[in-house]
């Protein structure tokens, strides 16, 4: 039977802050949990109403009942496990510097959006991305919910804009502008990082004057409408042209 101890630590780890401050996140569903799992991903403590096969022989796991679920889940419909995973050790900026193709967001706000960019991310082999600080958390339920692992696939850091300037010396910066060149004619030599801007308001205003070339996704619709493509469709549109023009 699962204790109010435990249940108010869960639902302290909704809390950004405290998720960071114990290195942990929350993992809810059988595919995710099965998934982070099967990366060999550590974890804390895993709480199930089904006793499934991927779960044999590990420690730290609870069988508890739906209600008790539904008590500790941030799900509006709870699936059948939640686990309490640890962070991925992540690497520096130094580190970051000598890798070849980054990915950097600028204020990318809804969770599902940035999971789905993780998750193309780390399929096109963008392993490395950059994200500015009011950016939504990697850790969020919702991120880790629609990223489906590529939380712990990827090496994420939060930096402020002076910071990601440093990329200057190492990088082509490639920013998404309406006025751009065509992304299917850009050329590009060596090490190179896309950016992609906020949901609403694009990429910032210094962000866009650090940017060494700016680049387009070009329009078949001449009505000019819709204004703009979803910052997880324009971020997997380019990660994949920007590797066919690098293959």
């Amino acid at each position: 039977m699962i204790t109010k101890k435990e249940i108010q630590f869960i639902k302290d780890l909704q809390s950004r802050q405290i998720r960071n401050d114990l290195g942990m996140f929350i993992a809810e569903g059988p595919n995710l949990v099965n998934d982070l799992l099967q990366r060999g991903n550590k974890y804390y403590k895993i709480y199930t109403t089904v006793n499934y096969s991927f779960l044999y022989n590990l420690s730290s796991v609870e069988i508890i009942t739906a209600k008790e679920l539904e008590r500790i889940s941030s799900m509006k419909t709870p699936n059948s496990i939640l686990g309490i995973f640890y962070q991925k050790q992540t690497i520096t900026l130094n580190e970051m510097q000598k890798c070849d193709n980054l990915l950097i967001l600028n204020d990318i706000q809804d969770p599902g959006n940035m999971g789905t960019i993780l998750r193309t991310a780390e399929w096109l082999g963008y392993f490395n991305i950059i994200s500015t600080l009011n950016s939504v958390d990697l850790y969020n339920p919702k991120v880790v919910q629609s990223s489906m692992g590529s939380v712990v696939g990827i090496n994420m850091i939060y930096l402020n804009l002076d910071k990601i300037n440093n990329l200057c010396y190492s990088h082509t910066l490639l920013a998404t502008d309406t006025e751009g060149e065509d992304i299917r004619e850009v050329k590009i030599s060596g090490p190179f990082a896309l950016i992609i801007g906020n949901e609403g308001n694009g990429i910032d205003e210094k962000l866009q004057s650090m940017a060494t070339k700016k680049i387009k996704i070009p329009r078949k619709n001449v009505t000019n409408l819709p204004e703009s493509l979803n910052a997880a469709t324009a971020a997997a549109i380019c990660m994949w042209q920007l590797n066919i023009l690098n293959s």
